[in-house]
């Protein structure tokens, strides 16, 4: 009788486990050519606060609009003067900010064009190589060729340099910053390459 028992509960397990266990398989949808895309090697994807997918590879960027792609050329003789970098952040307004070879170009969503971003008192040849993070004064923190940081004030422009330096301990390390967050308390934390976390 004990045997019987066994094997009936057995059996019912066996059953219950094929009627309610599934395989859950999560659906991939694929952006390419057919929607517009301008190329498969992507370095970034950013979404933007109206839902925008803006993607950026070696030589283009593309604003995906969940159906279609609207292409927006980097080659020379565009206002990026060849490449964006990716890394792209909005402000408070919508805009975003983009580095290139040619320095910081910022979409204005208001005028719906692309313009070269001068900083006040700061050469028009450094070329800002990320744009890493928005925090939560609305600041833009930028990163140019020289691994300087630019915390800058996106409504009138006013910025504050953090340059790098091998020479002093706790400062700001050389090398490319592959990260930008900033925790619950507001502290920011950048992620130096190979430097561990500043």
């Amino acid at each position: 009788m004990t045997l019987k028992i066994h094997f009936y509960v057995l059996l019912f397990l066996l059953i219950y486990n094929q009627l309610f266990s599934q395989d859950y398989y999560t659906k991939f949808h694929h952006i390419a050519s057919e929607n517009g895309v301008h190329q498969t090697g992507f370095r970034y994807v950013f979404r933007d606060k109206f839902g925008f997918l803006w993607i950026s590879g070696f030589n283009n960027i593309d604003k995906y609009d969940g159906y279609k792609a609207q292409h927006i050329p980097t080659n020379e003789g565009s206002i990026f003067e060849g490449k964006a970098y990716g890394f792209m952040s909005e402000d408070t307004l919508g805009n975003i900010w983009i580095p290139s070879d040619a320095g910081l170009i910022q979409y204005n969503r208001a005028e719906d064009l692309f313009k070269k971003i001068h900083l006040p008192g700061l050469d028009s040849s450094i070329h800002f190589i990320t744009i890493s993070f928005r925090d939560e004064d609305g600041d833009i923190w930028i990163q140019d060729y020289e691994t300087n940081l630019y915390c800058i004030n996106p409504y009138n422009l006013n910025y504050k340099v953090y340059k790098s330096d091998k020479a002093i301990k706790n400062g700001l390390p050389s090398g490319g910053i592959m990260g930008i967050t900033q925790d619950k308390n507001g502290f920011l934390w950048f992620s130096p390459w190979g430097k561990g976390l500043v």
